[in-house]
């Protein structure tokens, strides 16, 4: 048996995600598979690449926010194996322990008659660690864990607690509810015995039969759930009633769909909001609760950036809002010690490349070209001449860090030193799909002579532009193409001299669904380790969130980045003057933010298709392929766009439809953490 030719065409967490599973396969270690890499640009990491400026103090440059989640299984399970791979291979690989930065609490931005008030969420850290042996993760798991959750919400309503603010432990200036009169608690006290109950009885997954039994005590429970939540009065401080009613709406419209038994699938046609008002009864109340509204935020779900287009598919939508909650360990997220493109896909390439893969950077594809049921050909334009050939370009470079010795990253522009003749390109936007249009020189890629099975994990946007004759020999594909949806999203990082003390919606580090475009903040001063030439006391901060599409008539062309650049400044500029004071109250004055104290701004529109972000409106769920419905026998694909169960924008949902991937090539690994909701 010889030795399969494997050629990825994409370097994102999906694409590194595929090419790790593959060389920790035992087909691998027997000399069964090679791999190419085949990606865009000077660096890895796709949407999450990042790199350090050497020309601004070594400054880490994003193209947005990065968080882990605590429930970023599939993520875990490949660093902590990852890292310690890397400490064997590289003198200057980061310590796990060290690359990671717990976070618990965060605020989100409520809107109560017309003005802003915070919400601050501090959910109970859980035992255990992100991939480290992780809870079952199936509807029944996350319908038992929600049920324990609000048996443990109801005795903290008994006892005057915020459902949302689990630091707090003891009355708060709010009305306990014993002394608000003995109907209030004997009724908490009786649902909560009843959920405890329910937890337990749907702990392990319901048969058809059981389910029938099941569905009315259910029902009952989440009904009687509303109704108490409705009797509570309306106390200051207590976020009792929308959190308590969001939940029973939930249990409700999952009762009524059967998702116990059918899995979330079953609703991706509702819209989230609309399928918890019909199937769950919702009210205003229960769909302005703030943890359901923050899920839009989180995961960017504006269709094109449009405020009015807030739009989720219903069981994705819950099914990846319910894992957040309910299946993380140690807390809600996890912060990196430094930009994502070193962090996350330093470690990748230095391990896989030491492992005998092979990155060739600068080829941007053009096109697949099919020859009946397989592709025949891969046509790229390859951009720039390394010295080292096709896959001798070098692209780290050695940042030096505060305290000493150094870091491994990736530059915010191509190694000039690497390349013969970088004049041409110097100006160019080579990770722009516009900028870099035509530049290059053409080379094409022979199945059976150069590949044997080609892995796609390039960007949604980029599809239509390269796969375009794939449609005609199998019509799933264009109606995928035609069913993908997207946002472009909008960042701007904030070095300011400052002690950091915004107050505000900012007290907490982090904060969401706030006024777009800039909904969303953090804090990630501790980013400074690898910046040099700052006062002691500096502040790094962030936002980002979606943002509109391109206005008619803008250019696809060269001129599309510069453009597009000038745009994210502009947006910026009167998001902070509209609303920076209402957001970091402690960074204005006068009523108005005050860009007094910034020494640096950096702003980012990512609105090419190389860089839009993929949403999942309602009905689009169905026209999504799996890694092998390419139809094509040697196309496999990967992606956050592809069909893996999670099916949203996010890392751990392109590392899932890699591990699938690499499993459908290769035979490993065996299972991947959540890939199906029912057994």
């Amino acid at each position: 048996m010889g030795t399969t030719k494997v050629a990825i065409l994409g370097g994102g967490p999906a694409a590194l995600s595929a090419a790790w599973e593959i060389v920790q396969s035992p087909g691998w270690a027997a000399g069964a598979y090679e791999i190419d890499v085949y990606t865009l640009g000077w660096r890895l990491g796709g949407k999450c690449a990042s790199g350090r400026n050497v020309d601004q103090r070594w400054r880490n440059e994003e193209h947005g926010l990065h968080l882990l989640g605590g429930f970023y299984h599939n993520t875990f399970q490949q660093l902590r194996p990852l890292y310690a791979a890397w400490a064997q291979v590289s003198p200057h690989a980061l310590r796990f322990e060290d690359a990671f930065k717990p976070h618990e609490g965060f605020t989100i931005a409520s809107q109560v008659a017309g003005r802003w008030q915070p919400v601050i969420v501090n959910l109970p850290p859980m035992d255990g660690e992100p991939g480290v042996s992780p809870p079952p993760l199936d509807v029944h798991t996350l319908f038992s864990r929600m049920c324990d959750w609000i048996a443990g919400a109801l005795g903290r309503v008994q006892l005057g607690l915020p459902l949302l603010d689990w630091t707090v432990v003891h009355p708060a200036g709010i009305t306990p509810l014993i002394a608000l009169g003995g109907v209030h608690a004997a009724a908490a006290r009786q649902l909560q015995a009843d959920f405890a109950q329910l937890a337990h009885t749907t702990r392990s997954p319901v048969a058809p039969l059981a389910q029938a039994v099941l569905t009315p005590n259910t029902q009952e429970a989440g009904t009687r759930l509303v109704a108490f939540a409705n009797g509570l009065p309306v106390l200051q401080g207590a976020d009792w009633r929308q959190v308590l009613k969001f939940l029973g709406a939930t249990m409700l419209a999952m009762v009524a769909d059967g998702v116990l038994v059918r899995g979330f699938d079953v609703v991706n046609d509702y819209e989230a909001s609309q399928w918890l008002r019909e199937r769950g009864g919702a009210d205003d109340e229960a769909v302005s609760c703030p943890l359901f509204q923050a899920a839009y935020h989180y995961a960017f779900a504006y269709v094109d950036g449009q405020p009015q287009a807030k739009n989720i598919a219903a069981g994705a939508g819950m099914r990846g809002l319910l894992r957040m909650l309910f299946t993380y360990l140690g807390t809600v997220f996890q912060h990196m010690n430094g930009g994502m493109g070193e962090v996350v896909c330093v470690p990748y390439y230095e391990v896989l490349k030491a492992r005998g893969v092979r990155f060739h950077f600068f080829h941007r594809v053009e096109s697949l070209v099919p020859a009946g049921n397989t592709i025949g050909a891969i046509e790229f334009l390859v951009q720039a001449d390394a010295k080292g050939g096709s896959s001798g370009y070098e692209p780290l470079v050695d940042a030096p860090v505060a305290n000493g010795g150094v870091r491994r990253c990736w530059p915010t522009r191509p190694r000039e030193s690497e390349l013969n003749n970088p004049g041409p390109i110097r100006d160019i936007e080579l990770e722009s799909w516009w900028g870099s249009s035509g530049v290059g020189v053409k080379k094409t890629l022979h199945a059976g002579e150069h590949f044997d099975r080609c892995i796609l994990a390039i960007p949604a946007g980029v599809l239509p532009f390269i796969s375009g004759g794939l449609s005609a020999g199998h019509p799933p594909w264009a109606k995928m193409l035609g069913a993908i949806a997207t946002t472009p999203t909008v960042s701007a990082q904030l070095w300011r001299h400052d002690d950091g003390n915004y107050g505000g919606l900012a007290t907490e580090g982090l904060f969401t669904a706030y006024e777009l475009p800039h909904s969303t903040w953090a804090d990630i001063s501790f980013q400074h380790v690898a910046e040099t030439d700052r006062a002691d006391q500096a502040t790094i901060s962030i936002l980002c969130g979606p943002a509109p599409v391109a206005p008619p008539g803008t250019p696809h062309d060269g001129t599309f980045p510069a453009r597009e650049q000038q745009r994210a400044a502009d947006i910026t500029e009167k998001w902070l003057r509209d609303h920076g004071a209402t957001a970091l109250p402690g960074a204005s004055s006068n009523g108005a933010y005050d860009p007094a104290l910034e020494y640096d701004r950096c702003v980012r529109l990512n609105s090419d298709p190389v860089s839009l972000y993929v949403v999942t409106p309602a009905g689009s769920v169905d026209s999504r392929l799996r890694c092998d419905q390419s139809g094509y026998s040697n196309l496999l694909l990967a992606g956050d766009w592809t069909r893996h169960n999670l099916d949203m924008g996010a890392v751990e949902a392109a590392v899932m439809s890699g591990r699938l991937c690499a499993r459908a090539l290769c035979g490993s690994p065996l299972e991947v953490y959540g890939e199906r909701d029912v057994p």
